[in-house]
């Protein structure tokens, strides 16, 4: 255990609990936290209507969409209402939780 409270990957945890044995864990959430902030850009252009040569929204749809086109396949038509993103970012927020547990 480490006097100071800080573990080898300098990550502060509580000195009465064991240091993280992994590093990667904060490294993955915070992967994650970055891709959930994707997915949400995603549905933003999706609003907005932009081209799709437009820069951004190719790097988005480069991104989101290996994810997304899966689901999609998987859900009902919903009255025009894509509910992939919504799916995808409920699946991010359990693998966080797993991760974190």
């Amino acid at each position: 255990m480490f006097r100071d409270g800080f573990g080898s990957c300098g990550v502060r945890f509580d000195t009465r609990t064991p240091p993280p044995v992994n590093c990667r864990v904060p490294l993955l959430i915070l992967l994650l936290d970055f891709y959930s902030l994707i997915v949400f850009v995603s549905v933003v252009l999706s609003w907005l209507r932009l081209s799709p040569d437009n820069p951004v929204v190719r790097v988005v749809a480069l991104l989101t969409e290996p994810l997304l086109k899966p689901i999609r396949k998987v859900l009902p038509d919903i009255g025009g209402f894509d509910l992939s993103p919504m799916v995808l970012l409920i699946a991010i927020r359990l693998l966080k939780f797993v991760l974190v547990r």
